[in-house]
């Protein structure tokens, strides 16, 4: 499964606090059976992620989600629509061109609601302390779908 299909499923698992990418099928095609954590690093930052539970961690949770989560997968899938073809990728093309849109939705009304709650200079560097925690965690973690969801930004040579 491709990086793209696998940035997908951690996008639906980790409301759940799931993140997964597919193993082989099995006879029973069990859910519970087909995915596995990708890695130690993406089960941390999911559990960071997800930990924020109580109501004056808003910040906390809304900053994940809005500020590390969505980007992170927002680039994923550009990368993967600029590396598409127009001739023989056109229909893949067009669906990332609505879930990118979507997406941005997304991103620009949960950025809103972040910039409602920081009012004040601890609450701006609560959110930043919170979203540098969890940046780490996503490059320890090889990325949001793995390593080369995004390229690189060195020339191999």
């Amino acid at each position: 499964m491709s990086n793209f299909a696998s940035a997908r499923i951690v996008t639906t698992r980790v409301a759940r606090g799931v993140v997964a990418q597919p193993i082989a099928r099995t006879s029973r095609d069990e859910p519970e059976r087909l995915t596995v954590p990708p890695n130690d690093a993406m089960v941390r930052f999911v559990a960071a992620l997800t930990e924020p539970e109580a109501p004056e961690m808003t910040i906390e949770k809304l900053v994940g989600v809005y500020r590390v989560f969505i980007p992170h997968f927002i680039s994923a899938y550009t990368f993967h629509l600029n590396n598409t073809s127009q001739i023989t990728d056109g229909p893949t093309s067009r669906s990332i061109k609505f879930i990118l849109q979507d997406e941005f939705d997304d991103w620009r009304d949960g950025e809103m609601l972040i910039q409602t709650l920081l009012t004040t200079p601890a609450e701006v560097k609560r959110a930043s302390e919170h979203q540098a925690r969890l940046e780490i965690l996503l490059i320890e973690a090889g990325g949001i779908a793995g390593p080369g969801t995004i390229g690189s930004a060195y020339v191999q040579e």
